[in-house]
């Protein structure tokens, strides 16, 4: 019944109905919007089951002469090794080397470029623990020429064929396909669409300080205190670079958790808390704006209907009364 009058008085308003049921409709629909962007943000690299537990090294240098540090997410090769061997609180470390900008993917006659190769340690996966969805879940990096696909990345070479053994020649080298893993959803500062074992590259033969060129990712053991073990890490790395002090050179090493890169991290963060703060505030200021032009709307024209049905009244009690005049007269 009450829908039967809703329908009713809709239909008696058009105008009425569709400017207020429309703005209301817009206000929560940027409302919505907005919070799936904020949502979206706050939940970078949290997809990962041990999230909680990864950190990116960074670092950060300083000289005498400038006024704030220079932030890096960039280290030595010598960095992940060292971390595995120093530091108890570690159970693993990995890192990532990105391919040259673009390599030549043969494909039957034609070649293919592709930007989103990485070399990584064969460890990777065990840091990272993304879902292997075919091949081999423990080892898929073991060897030289092992190489690990996305799902994605799978499908445009292989289509529906099973990857997993065949070859792809990369740059007129040879990769044999290990394993195939879900693709990296958009909430990632982690890019890559394929896997490349660095075994084979000379870089990595003996861990080196000369140059500064991986993305480096530790895991912490269960229950193990981040805070006490970056401590150690500023005592420690004090004493390697105390030279470069004594020159007037700051350099610092930083453990910084990946679910936290995206909005707070200077070295490797691409994402601003500014704008969360700033959408958050335009969205609920747009659902609160929204609900009182509505409100404000209805009442004006409940008051004006209640006026229409008091007048009514009027009229109707006016017509009894005349009525009942009219047959007293009679009588």
């Amino acid at each position: 019944m009450n829908l039967k009058l809703a329908l009713r008085n809709i239909r008696k308003n058009k105008g009425f109905s569709i400017i207020n049921i429309a703005s209301l409709s817009l206000g929560i629909t940027c409302f919505l919007l907005l919070l799936a962007y904020v949502y979206h943000e706050l939940n970078y690299d949290k997809y990962l089951p041990n999230s909680n537990r990864v950190s990116m090294v960074t670092s950060a240098v300083k000289s005498a002469e400038d006024k704030d540090f220079a932030y890096w997410a960039v280290t030595p090769t010598a960095i992940a090794p060292l971390f595995k061997k120093e530091f108890p609180e570690v159970e693993n470390a990995a890192r990532m080397y990105s391919y040259i900008s673009s390599s030549l993917v043969q494909k039957g006659n034609e070649s293919i470029k592709e930007n989103g190769l990485k070399y990584v340690d064969e460890d990777f996966l065990n840091v990272l623990n993304f879902k292997v969805l075919k091949g081999n879940a423990t080892s898929p990096l073991a060897n030289p020429n092992d190489m690990v696909l996305t799902e994605k990345l799978a499908k445009k070479y292989f289509s529906e064929e099973n990857p997993i053994g065949k070859t792809l020649v990369i740059d007129k080298t040879p990769w044999t396909v290990t394993a195939v893993i879900e693709d990296l959803p958009t909430h990632t500062e982690i890019n890559f669409t394929g896997l490349l074992s660095n075994k084979g590259l000379e870089r990595y033969h003996e861990p080196s300080w000369g140059s500064a060129n991986d993305l480096t990712f530790i895991l912490f053991k269960e229950n193990a205190n981040q805070e006490v073990l970056q401590t150690k890490v500023d005592s420690y790395f004090k004493e390697i670079f105390k030279n470069e002090a004594a020159a007037g050179i700051t350099i610092k090493i930083n453990l910084e958790n990946i679910r936290t890169i995206h909005l707070h991290s200077k070295a490797a963060g691409s994402g601003n808390m500014t704008y969360i703060y700033i959408f958050g505030f335009l969205g609920i200021a747009l659902l609160i704006i929204s609900a009182v032009n509505f409100t404000n709307l209805s009442l004006s024209h409940a008051t004006e209907r209640a006026k229409e049905i008091g007048v009514r009244k009027v009229l109707v009690h006016i017509k009894k009364q005349c009525s009942i005049n009219l047959l007293l007269k009679v009588d």
